[in-house]
């Protein structure tokens, strides 16, 4: 009964900026960076990847709309070595937030980030769990031309992710991102 609640709210936040039946998609993003993982355990190092989307601006200019995806695994998983019996820690989460910006300069923005997220918790190989939380955090966001519509977008971004149910897993992320903005 209260994972069907929780699931309900979870699409009703995830709908809940939609203004009408056809969304416009202004920013997609990917990024690859490096963090922590926990569950029921002490943090682990992880590889993450990150991709993403991003509405056109609702509520006024400088509030938008956001869904993103984040794998993270161990990165022993990456090296070569006998697979056999060894479990590589891993998460993936996928959330909803709301985004809003400021600009430091005509090339800088800092944009800062909280919403609500849904985590898969694979650190122990008895554990797949499923745990909703929040999440949080901040974009330094290099603007190389400015001037354009469809321009491309560096930036720096470090993102926590908190969950207080089931293993409570959660993560930290620091990662470079690459962003398209339609």
């Amino acid at each position: 009964m209260n994972k069907t609640i929780i699931t309900i709210l979870f699409l009703l936040v995830l709908t809940a900026g939609i203004k009408n039946a056809q969304p416009v998609i202004s920013n997609v993003y990917a990024g690859f960076g490096a963090g922590t993982i926990s569950s029921n355990s002490p943090q682990l190092g992880s590889i993450s990847v990150k991709v993403g989307l991003e509405s056109a601006p609702v509520f006024g200019n400088d509030f938008r709309i956001g869904v993103s995806y984040l794998w993270a695994r161990k990165p022993e998983f990456f090296f070569p070595d006998r697979r056999e019996g060894i479990n590589y820690p891993y998460i993936w989460s996928v959330s909803v937030y709301g985004l809003i910006y400021q600009e430091l300069s005509e090339t800088f923005r800092l944009e800062e980030f909280g919403g609500v997220v849904l985590v898969k918790d694979r650190i122990f190989t008895d554990s797949d769990e499923i745990a909703f939380g929040i999440t949080f955090g901040m974009n330094l966001v290099i603007d190389i031309n400015s001037n354009s519509r469809n321009n491309l977008i560096f930036g720096l971004s470090f993102e926590n992710g908190a969950t207080y149910s089931n293993t409570s897993p959660g993560f930290a992320q620091l990662s470079f991102f690459l962003r398209k903005h339609f």
